[in-house]
C-alpha cells in the first residue's frame, strides 16, 4: 500500500500522476486477458494429454475450464469503476520481489513483466493488479512447502489431504489480513465491485500460472488449477 500510495501521489509528473479507470479501460483488459488466456488454452487443447490419468482428466474439463474462464472475463466490462485508479504499478509483484532487512522491506524488479512490450510495461493499471499477484504468490508458497515436505517424507494420501486442508485455511486467513490491512492503508472500502474485480485479476494471474506449470513443472498443475477453481467461485458467487 506504501508503495501504491507513493506511485499514485498528486502532483506527480503526468507519466505517474493517477487517473480514473474509465468503462473503456475495463472493456479493454477485458478483451486482453480473453485474449491471452484464449491463446494459452489453444495451445494446451493441441498438446496431447499423455497417458497420466490426471492430465487426461485435466484436458476433458478444459472446454468447460475455457467457457467459465471467458465467461468471468466478460464480467470486467460490465463493472462500474465509480473513483477507482489506474497509475504505474510494480506490474510483476510476488513475494519473490521483497527483500526483508531487519524491521524493514525493499521491493525490487520494477521493471514489469520481462517478456512484455515496454509501451505495456510502463502502462498504467489499477493497482489490484499487484495484490493479485501477491495473493496468487501466497498461495503457491502454501503448495510449495506442501510438496516440498511430501518430497522428504513421503505420506499417503489421507495425510497428505489432511496438511493441504491445514494450509488452505492458512492461506485462506494470509489472505484476508493482507485484504484488509491493504485496502484501510490505501483508505478505501472493498466493495462488491472492487471484490470482482480483484478476483478476475487473480484468475488471470493463475491461467498464465496454468501455461507456465504445464510447459515447466507438470507436478505443479494442481496449484494454478485449483487457483482458477476458487477465482471461478468467487466471481460467479459475487
Amino acid at each position: 500500500a506504501m508503495m501504491h500510495r507513493t506511485l499514485s501521489t498528486e502532483g506527480l509528473e503526468a507519466a505517474f500522476a493517477p487517473e480514473p479507470i474509465t468503462p473503456a479501460d475495463l472493456a479493454r483488459w477485458s478483451g486482453a486477458m480473453a485474449a491471452g488466456a484464449n491463446a494459452i488454452l489453444d495451445t494446451i487443447a493441441a498438446s496431447e494429454p499423455g497417458l497420466q490419468p490426471a492430465m487426461r482428466a485435466f484436458h476433458e474439463r478444459l472446454p468447460e475450464m475455457r467457457r467459465q474462464i471467458l465467461a468471468a472475463f466478460r464480467r470486467l466490462a460490465e463493472l462500474r469503476p465509480d473513483g477507482w485508479i489506474k497509475c504505474r504499478i510494480h506490474g510483476d509483484f510476488h513475494l519473490g520481489q521483497v527483500l526483508l532487512v531487519g524491521n524493514d522491506c525493499f521491493v525490487m524488479d520494477f521493471e514489469g513483466e520481462p517478456l512484455k512490450a515496454a509501451a505495456h510495461r510502463v502502462a498504467k493499471y489499477s493497482p489490484l493488479k499487484d495484490v493479485a499477484g501477491l495473493l496468487r504468490s501466497f498461495h503457491y508458497a502454501a503448495y510449495a512447502a506442501l510438496f516440498g515436505w511430501e518430497e522428504r517424507h513421503p505420506m499417503p494420501q489421507v495425510a497428505f489431504s489432511a496438511l493441504e486442508s491445514r494450509l488452505v485455511e492458512w492461506n485462506r486467513s494470509v489472505e484476508q489480513v493482507f485484504r484488509e490491512t491493504y485496502f484501510a492503508e490505501m483508505g478505501w472500502i472493498e466493495s462488491a465491485g472492487l471484490s470482482e474485480f480483484l478476483a478476475v485479476l487473480k484468475l488471470e494471474k493463475a491461467v498464465y500460472e496454468l501455461d507456465y506449470e504445464l510447459n515447466n513443472r507438470p507436478a505443479w498443475l494442481p496449484i494454478p488449477s485449483s487457483g482458477i477453481r476458487a477465482c471461478l467461485e468467487d466471481i460467479f458467487q459475487t
